[in-house]
């Protein structure tokens, strides 16, 4: 008996695992971060295979995927995401979605795009300095992408544009100082001196784009931006203000109104000379009014006036727009709105929206004709419904709905 116990006892000894010493766990560590690595490594090259493949939903899976596992983000990668920021092309959310929806409503799973999909992502990798890197590359190598990427700059260069300013004075390139400027444009109103001296000597430059985009920046950086602070006043906004009035006064490219309708609301300097452009009005200018909204305001008697002229009937949607955006007080614009609607029904849209935008009243005959146009329209469209006729009849039963519990008349949307 005593000789079993023994031997039992024996056994046991022998199978107990032993506690691994120190090298062994260094070893069994390094043997895993290799394996991981590995593992990393292959996925990350799937995903970049992904993001290159050239299939949009391949890339915007890749995309969501690199979300879940940003650490996979390399140099290499980020260059490709930074390229991908350009693409806008609009694409549907998921299959979810469009296995939920009807047959011929697969317009209403639409609701993203490569673009967005990618700006978020570098956003949230919080990774600024390679951000940074990754956009002056891609400006250098295709000046015409720093129009999409201008949303990043904030992420990429925080705050303060010296850093940024500062490369721009030192591009091998003209057209390469043009899209950096174009970046710093998307800076936050409010500048500091230094930033404001760094973009002077811009002003002087041989190249008309640099030289609008210097002062485009300048009056941008130099004011309020905000509903009731007043613009600030000083020697380089002036000197901007100058340079800005005398590209428009002369005929010049189109992207030099691009870069004002850029400015937004920091663009009401320019009301003068803009003012006189609608003697012969483009649709650039007209997005300028729209992008400046309240500062707007003084140009609505003219807009309303070319709103009463068929002569340019191709503008009026994009008038009502820029009224959309302006909100002028209902009683100066909503006579010629309603007249326009008359004229040119296929405006419907933009014009109810610019009734429903400036809170104009309408009597239950108008509001009766307004909901007869819609219903005779988006029944056409539902016959044969795209993703253009969908989202104007959306627009449309939002307005209305607007205009009728304004008025207390009653509206019911189309099935």
């Amino acid at each position: 008996m005593i000789a079993l116990l023994a031997a039992v006892a024996l056994a046991a000894a022998m199978t107990e695992p032993k506690d691994p010493t120190r090298d062994e766990m260094i070893a069994a560590f390094k043997a895993a971060e290799l394996a991981i690595s590995a593992a990393d490594l292959a996925y990350a090259n799937e995903i970049t295979l992904r993001l290159n493949s050239g299939k949009p939903y391949d890339t915007l899976l890749a995309l969501r995927r690199l979300r879940a596992v940003p650490h996979l983000v390399d140099a290499k990668v980020l260059s490709r995401l930074v390229a991908l920021a350009s693409n806008t092309a609009p694409l549907v959310v998921s299959a979810q979605c469009l296995q939920l929806v009807k047959a011929g409503d697969e317009g209403q799973c639409i609701g993203t795009s490569l673009a967005a999909e990618t700006r978020e992502l570098l956003i949230e990798l919080d990774r600024p300095s390679d951000l940074a890197q990754a956009i002056l590359q891609r400006v250098a190598a295709v000046p015409g992408s720093a129009a999409d990427l201008a949303p990043l700059v904030e992420p990429a260069f925080g705050p303060s544009k010296v850093a940024l300013l500062s490369l721009v004075r030192d591009a091998k390139s003209v057209e390469e100082q043009g899209a950096l400027l174009l970046l710093a444009s998307e800076m936050r109103c409010g500048a500091s001196d230094v930033e404001t001296a760094m973009l002077r000597p811009f002003l002087s430059s041989r190249s008309l784009e640099v030289k609008v985009r210097a002062a485009a920046v300048i009056m941008k950086r130099s004011d309020g931006c905000d509903h009731n602070a007043a613009p600030v006043a000083g020697g380089a906004r002036q000197e901007a203000t100058n340079v800005l009035t005398d590209a428009l006064t002369r005929e010049q490219p189109p992207s030099v109104m691009n870069d004002i309708v850029r400015l937004g609301i920091t663009a009401s300097p320019l009301m003068p000379v803009l003012l006189k452009k609608l003697d012969a009005p483009l649709v650039a200018t007209v997005q300028a009014f729209a992008a400046m909204k309240y500062r707007a305001r003084p140009a609505v008697p003219r807009l309303v006036a070319l709103l009463d002229d068929p002569r340019i009937a191709p503008l009026h949607s994009e008038i009502l727009r820029a009224l959309s955006a302006i909100r002028p007080s209902p009683e100066k614009a909503r006579g010629s709105i309603l007249k326009v609607i008359q004229r040119t029904p296929n405006v419907l849209p933009e014009a109810a929206r610019a009734l429903a935008d400036i809170e104009a009243p309408t009597s239950p005959s108008e509001f009766e004709y307004l909901n007869r146009l819609y219903r005779k329209q988006c029944a056409e469209a539902s016959r044969s419904p795209g993703r253009r006729e969908l989202e104007r009849c959306e627009g449309l039963v939002a307005s209305l709905t607007s205009l009728g519990a304004r008025g207390s008349h009653a509206f019911v949307p189309l099935e």
